[in-house]
């Protein structure tokens, strides 16, 4: 079952409304006779935006600001790259309400049960992607995994409880709340389609350390990015195919994206900020959301941009034509906020073709009627 998206434009009016008498008809009349007018007005009305947060699960004041700044652009949704918690990952109702829940809770879609109360949104518009700290060993019984590999015992040893209570499972809803995909105690991907893009949430953290499980995946994922129609596919997922930071580049997500039809992989598991040009593709690494920030150790030579000095997050923006890339960094300010500031930006543009001839009829028959409405006199109101 894929998301079914919740359409808005990037002027603040919806697709489908009288969106298009409320602009200024000067301005309509000045762009008629050209494809510019059916361009323009196709781009308001159906830009997508959402927000990439990564690493984010505390309750630090670091966190908190990028959470505000999140909720500030009014995303369409969220998707993360994993570290939804750096808290005890069991069933742990205030450990995810106070971590999660009192950040981005408006953008979750609440179990019918109302287990965790700040879950407020009707639909779902927060998409989660398993990380290190998302999971548990049940040999050991540790909150958190051990300082360094191997963390876990074997395949399907790490298992998924309060992740999968909290972002998935509801009694109401036999289907669960995240997209269709494979989520179980051992391993959880999914995808979804919003508008002109295909999403894909993998697991890196099961493909670690299970042979089956990343084959499983890879599979599952060149099977489905080769057949989606969209203009846009994203593929997101915790441990960084490449990156410059502490914990550098992790070959067991090297895997052909670009092969795959893939636009961009978005990753975290590094505290930093980075972009990395990778055949004839970005990768971003994504973990400034709230956590200590990492350094930088051993600098890719397709490292493109690096960042590490504030916490912040990506907003990313597209429709069939193009998409764009942010990242913005939370600085604080002497006053005790913060100022939102663009850190980097990176666009993607696809080949549109030019409109075809009963477009460009449609579009002659919306200017002509334009042109009536603002020559025909207006109708007297009738005396009683």
């Amino acid at each position: 079952m894929l998301v079914q998206p919740r359409i808005e434009s990037d002027c603040g009016l919806r697709a489908g409304s009288a969106a298009l008498w409320r602009l200024p008809r000067l301005a309509l009349v000045a762009v008629c006779g050209s494809s510019m007018f059916l361009a323009a007005f196709e781009v308001c009305a159906a830009r997508t935006t959402f927000a990439v947060i990564g690493d984010y699960g505390s309750d630090t004041p670091e966190a908190t600001r990028v959470a505000e700044m999140v909720r500030g652009w009014n995303p369409d949704f969220v998707i993360t790259v994993g570290d939804n918690t750096y808290g005890d990952p069991n069933i742990n109702v205030a450990e995810w309400e106070r971590r999660i829940g009192q950040n981005y809770g408006e953008f979750i879609l609440g179990r019918t049960d109302n287990r965790y109360p700040s879950q407020t949104s009707p639909t779902q518009r927060f998409f989660p992607s398993v990380g290190n700290h998302d999971v548990i060993d049940p040999v050991s019984d540790g909150a958190e995994p051990s300082p360094g590999p191997p963390y876990y015992t074997g395949s399907g040893a790490a298992i998924r409880p309060g992740y999968l209570d909290y972002f998935h499972t509801d009694p109401g809803r036999p289907g669960g709340r995240l997209p269709s995909g494979f989520h179980q105690p051992e391993r959880s991907f999914y995808e979804f389609r919003w508008n002109e893009a295909h999403f894909f949430a993998l697991d890196s953290e099961s493909a670690f350390f299970d042979s089956a499980s990343a084959q499983q995946q890879a599979t599952w994922l060149q099977t489905r990015a080769l057949a989606s129609d969209a203009a846009w596919k994203f593929v997101f997922f915790h441990h960084p195919s490449y990156s410059s930071g502490s914990h550098g580049s992790q070959d067991h997500m090297q895997w052909p994206f670009a092969a795959w039809g893939i636009s961009a992989v978005l990753t975290g598991h590094d505290h930093t900020y980075e972009r990395v040009s990778h055949t004839g593709i970005p990768y971003f690494v994504n973990g400034l959301g709230g956590q200590a920030a990492y350094p930088f150790n051993n600098i890719l030579a397709e490292s493109v941009v690096r960042y590490n000095e504030n916490h912040g997050a990506m907003r990313v923006s597209f429709d069939a034509r193009s998409v764009s890339f942010e990242f913005l960094a939370a600085v604080p300010d002497d006053a005790g906020g913060f100022t939102p500031t663009v850190i980097d930006g990176y666009e993607l543009s696809a080949a549109v073709p030019e409109p075809a001839a009963w477009r460009q009829l449609a579009i002659s028959a919306a200017c002509a009627l334009v042109l009536a409405m603002r020559t025909l006199p207006r109708a007297k109101p009738r005396r009683r």
